[in-house]
Protein backbone atom coordinates (compact mmCIF):
# COMPACT_ATOMS: atom_id res chain seq x y z
CA UNK A 1 0.00 0.00 0.00
CA UNK A 2 2.45 2.64 -1.15
CA UNK A 3 2.88 5.78 -3.19
CA UNK A 4 5.59 8.39 -3.34
CA UNK A 5 5.68 11.28 -0.88
CA UNK A 6 8.40 13.63 0.29
CA UNK A 7 9.55 13.33 3.88
CA UNK A 8 11.00 16.73 4.80
CA UNK A 9 14.63 16.90 3.74
CA UNK A 10 14.83 13.30 2.48
CA UNK A 11 14.18 11.39 -0.76
CA UNK A 12 10.61 10.36 -1.61
CA UNK A 13 9.06 7.74 0.63
CA UNK A 14 5.85 5.75 0.56
CA UNK A 15 2.53 6.81 1.98
CA UNK A 16 1.83 5.19 5.35
CA UNK A 17 -1.60 3.55 5.38
CA UNK A 18 -2.92 2.84 8.88
CA UNK A 19 -5.87 0.54 9.53
CA UNK A 20 -8.82 1.27 11.77
CA UNK A 21 -12.06 -0.66 12.47
CA UNK A 22 -15.09 0.15 10.35
CA UNK A 23 -18.15 1.99 11.63
CA UNK A 24 -16.48 4.06 14.35
CA UNK A 25 -18.03 7.30 13.20
CA UNK A 26 -16.59 10.49 14.62
CA UNK A 27 -13.62 8.63 16.10
CA UNK A 28 -12.52 7.74 12.56
CA UNK A 29 -12.83 11.41 11.63
CA UNK A 30 -10.67 12.32 14.64
CA UNK A 31 -7.97 9.92 13.51
CA UNK A 32 -8.01 11.33 9.98
CA UNK A 33 -7.46 14.82 11.37
CA UNK A 34 -4.55 13.61 13.51
CA UNK A 35 -2.91 11.95 10.52
CA UNK A 36 -3.32 15.13 8.47
CA UNK A 37 -1.55 17.07 11.20
CA UNK A 38 1.26 14.51 11.32
CA UNK A 39 1.72 15.03 7.58
CA UNK A 40 1.93 18.79 8.08
CA UNK A 41 4.52 18.46 10.84
CA UNK A 42 6.72 15.71 9.40
CA UNK A 43 6.14 15.54 5.67
CA UNK A 44 5.09 11.90 6.06
CA UNK A 45 1.83 11.39 4.21
CA UNK A 46 -0.52 9.17 6.22
CA UNK A 47 -3.84 7.66 5.22
CA UNK A 48 -6.53 5.68 7.01
CA UNK A 49 -8.04 2.41 5.81
CA UNK A 50 -11.25 1.12 7.42
CA UNK A 51 -11.41 -2.67 7.79
CA UNK A 52 -13.28 -5.18 9.97
CA UNK A 53 -11.81 -5.04 13.47
CA UNK A 54 -9.89 -8.33 13.48
CA UNK A 55 -8.73 -7.98 9.91
CA UNK A 56 -7.37 -4.48 10.58
CA UNK A 57 -4.96 -6.01 13.08
CA UNK A 58 -4.07 -9.17 11.17
CA UNK A 59 -3.37 -7.39 7.89
CA UNK A 60 -1.25 -4.72 9.57
CA UNK A 61 0.71 -7.40 11.41
CA UNK A 62 1.37 -9.13 8.07
CA UNK A 63 2.80 -5.90 6.71
CA UNK A 64 0.03 -5.35 4.17
CA UNK A 65 -0.45 -1.92 5.76
CA UNK A 66 1.95 0.40 7.58
CA UNK A 67 0.30 -0.07 10.97
CA UNK A 68 -2.83 0.47 13.03
CA UNK A 69 -4.05 3.94 13.92
CA UNK A 70 -5.16 3.59 17.53
CA UNK A 71 -4.93 0.64 19.93
CA UNK A 72 -4.27 -0.05 23.59
CA UNK A 73 -0.81 -0.62 25.03
CA UNK A 74 0.56 -4.16 24.79
CA UNK A 75 -0.63 -5.11 21.32
CA UNK A 76 2.76 -6.69 20.56
CA UNK A 77 1.89 -9.69 22.71
CA UNK A 78 -0.53 -11.01 20.09
CA UNK A 79 0.80 -9.13 17.07
CA UNK A 80 4.61 -9.19 17.36
CA UNK A 81 5.30 -7.34 14.11
CA UNK A 82 3.50 -4.22 15.34
CA UNK A 83 5.61 -1.69 17.24
CA UNK A 84 4.03 0.97 19.43
CA UNK A 85 4.57 4.67 18.89
CA UNK A 86 5.12 5.71 22.49
CA UNK A 87 2.98 8.86 22.66
CA UNK A 88 -0.74 8.45 23.21
CA UNK A 89 -2.90 10.52 20.88
CA UNK A 90 -6.29 9.64 22.36
CA UNK A 91 -7.81 8.58 25.65
CA UNK A 92 -10.85 6.42 25.03
CA UNK A 93 -13.61 6.64 27.60
CA UNK A 94 -16.19 4.01 28.45
CA UNK A 95 -19.33 5.81 29.54
CA UNK A 96 -22.59 4.77 31.13
CA UNK A 97 -25.87 6.09 29.75
CA UNK A 98 -29.32 5.69 31.31
CA UNK A 99 -32.81 7.17 31.31
CA UNK A 100 -34.45 5.90 34.49
CA UNK A 101 -34.33 8.30 37.42
CA UNK A 102 -33.32 5.70 40.01
CA UNK A 103 -30.31 4.63 37.93
CA UNK A 104 -29.26 8.22 37.28
CA UNK A 105 -29.46 9.06 40.97
CA UNK A 106 -27.79 5.87 42.27
CA UNK A 107 -25.05 4.81 39.88
CA UNK A 108 -21.70 6.62 39.74
CA UNK A 109 -19.13 3.86 39.08
CA UNK A 110 -18.87 0.20 38.13
CA UNK A 111 -19.46 -0.94 41.71
CA UNK A 112 -22.74 0.91 42.14
CA UNK A 113 -23.78 -0.17 38.64
CA UNK A 114 -23.24 -3.83 39.53
CA UNK A 115 -24.99 -3.52 42.89
CA UNK A 116 -27.96 -1.59 41.56
CA UNK A 117 -28.45 -3.86 38.55
CA UNK A 118 -28.33 -6.92 40.79
CA UNK A 119 -30.84 -5.41 43.19
CA UNK A 120 -33.35 -4.05 40.68
CA UNK A 121 -32.97 -6.59 37.90
CA UNK A 122 -32.50 -4.23 34.97
CA UNK A 123 -30.36 -5.25 32.00
CA UNK A 124 -27.14 -3.51 30.95
CA UNK A 125 -26.38 -3.29 27.24
CA UNK A 126 -22.89 -3.17 25.76
CA UNK A 127 -21.36 -3.40 22.29
CA UNK A 128 -20.69 -6.86 20.93
CA UNK A 129 -16.97 -7.61 20.78
CA UNK A 130 -15.94 -5.01 23.35
CA UNK A 131 -13.47 -6.76 25.64
CA UNK A 132 -13.34 -3.71 27.91
CA UNK A 133 -17.11 -3.79 28.42
CA UNK A 134 -17.06 -7.54 29.04
CA UNK A 135 -14.38 -7.08 31.69
CA UNK A 136 -16.20 -4.22 33.39
CA UNK A 137 -19.44 -6.21 33.49
CA UNK A 138 -17.84 -9.50 34.48
CA UNK A 139 -19.51 -9.46 37.92
CA UNK A 140 -22.98 -9.25 36.42
CA UNK A 141 -24.82 -12.52 35.68
CA UNK A 142 -25.25 -13.27 31.98
CA UNK A 143 -29.02 -12.75 32.19
CA UNK A 144 -28.50 -9.14 33.33
CA UNK A 145 -26.44 -8.02 30.33
CA UNK A 146 -26.88 -8.11 26.58
CA UNK A 147 -24.49 -7.63 23.65
CA UNK A 148 -25.72 -5.23 20.98
CA UNK A 149 -24.58 -4.68 17.42
CA UNK A 150 -24.40 -0.88 17.27
CA UNK A 151 -24.60 2.27 19.41
CA UNK A 152 -27.72 3.31 17.51
CA UNK A 153 -29.49 0.09 18.50
CA UNK A 154 -28.33 0.49 22.09
CA UNK A 155 -29.70 4.01 22.36
CA UNK A 156 -32.95 2.98 20.68
CA UNK A 157 -33.75 0.14 23.07
CA UNK A 158 -32.56 2.24 26.01
CA UNK A 159 -35.03 4.92 24.94
CA UNK A 160 -37.77 2.25 24.75
CA UNK A 161 -36.94 0.98 28.25
CA UNK A 162 -35.92 -2.50 27.14
CA UNK A 163 -32.57 -2.08 28.90
CA UNK A 164 -31.84 0.01 31.96
CA UNK A 165 -28.35 1.20 31.07
CA UNK A 166 -25.89 1.20 28.19
CA UNK A 167 -22.14 0.86 28.73
CA UNK A 168 -20.66 2.67 25.74
CA UNK A 169 -17.26 3.16 24.22
CA UNK A 170 -15.59 5.06 22.69
CA UNK A 171 -17.21 7.97 24.45
CA UNK A 172 -16.54 10.39 21.61
CA UNK A 173 -18.59 8.25 19.21
CA UNK A 174 -21.54 7.75 21.52
CA UNK A 175 -21.75 11.36 22.68
CA UNK A 176 -22.00 12.42 19.05
CA UNK A 177 -24.78 9.90 18.33
CA UNK A 178 -26.72 10.92 21.45
CA UNK A 179 -26.43 14.59 20.53
CA UNK A 180 -27.42 14.10 16.89
CA UNK A 181 -30.14 11.45 17.06
CA UNK A 182 -31.39 11.02 20.63
CA UNK A 183 -31.14 14.48 22.16
CA UNK A 184 -34.86 14.49 23.07
CA UNK A 185 -34.95 10.92 24.37
CA UNK A 186 -34.31 11.73 28.02
CA UNK A 187 -31.17 9.62 27.97
CA UNK A 188 -28.33 11.06 30.04
CA UNK A 189 -24.63 10.41 30.39
CA UNK A 190 -24.21 9.21 33.99
CA UNK A 191 -20.48 8.73 34.47
CA UNK A 192 -17.17 7.82 32.89
CA UNK A 193 -16.32 4.29 34.03
CA UNK A 194 -12.80 3.97 32.59
CA UNK A 195 -10.24 5.91 30.59
CA UNK A 196 -7.69 4.06 28.48
CA UNK A 197 -4.87 5.54 26.43
CA UNK A 198 -4.59 4.58 22.76
CA UNK A 199 -1.42 4.60 20.68
CA UNK A 200 -0.54 4.26 16.99
CA UNK A 201 1.44 1.17 15.95
CA UNK A 202 3.67 0.69 12.93
CA UNK A 203 4.85 -2.51 11.29
CA UNK A 204 8.44 -3.41 12.20
CA UNK A 205 9.69 -2.35 8.78
CA UNK A 206 8.69 1.21 9.65
CA UNK A 207 10.16 1.19 13.16
CA UNK A 208 12.80 3.69 12.07
CA UNK A 209 10.02 6.30 11.83
CA UNK A 210 8.87 5.89 15.43
CA UNK A 211 11.03 8.75 16.84
CA UNK A 212 9.74 11.11 14.14
CA UNK A 213 6.11 10.17 14.83
CA UNK A 214 6.61 10.43 18.59
CA UNK A 215 8.10 13.92 18.28
CA UNK A 216 5.19 15.05 16.12
CA UNK A 217 2.56 13.64 18.46
CA UNK A 218 4.26 15.05 21.55
CA UNK A 219 4.31 18.50 19.98
CA UNK A 220 0.59 18.12 19.29
CA UNK A 221 0.02 17.21 22.94
CA UNK A 222 2.14 20.11 24.18
CA UNK A 223 0.56 22.82 22.04
CA UNK A 224 -3.02 21.62 22.54
CA UNK A 225 -3.65 20.54 18.96
CA UNK A 226 -5.02 17.12 19.93
CA UNK A 227 -7.44 18.71 22.39
CA UNK A 228 -8.54 21.20 19.76
CA UNK A 229 -9.27 18.44 17.23
CA UNK A 230 -11.24 16.49 19.80
CA UNK A 231 -13.20 19.52 20.96
CA UNK A 232 -14.37 20.29 17.43
CA UNK A 233 -15.84 16.79 17.09
CA UNK A 234 -17.18 15.89 20.53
Amino acid sequence: MAACVCLAGTPPREVLVFTTPTNEGVFTQYQREVLKEIHIRTGIECMLKELPKKRSLVDANKGEYAGVAARIRGLETDYPNLKMVGVSHFTVQHILFAKKKDIIETVNDIGTLTEHAARTGYIVGFLRGSKKAQTLLSELPAKKKVALDSPEKAFKILEMGRIGAYLAGPGIVNRAILKKRFSRSGIQEICVLTETQLFPYVHAKYAYLIPVLENALQSMVDDGTLDSIRNTLE
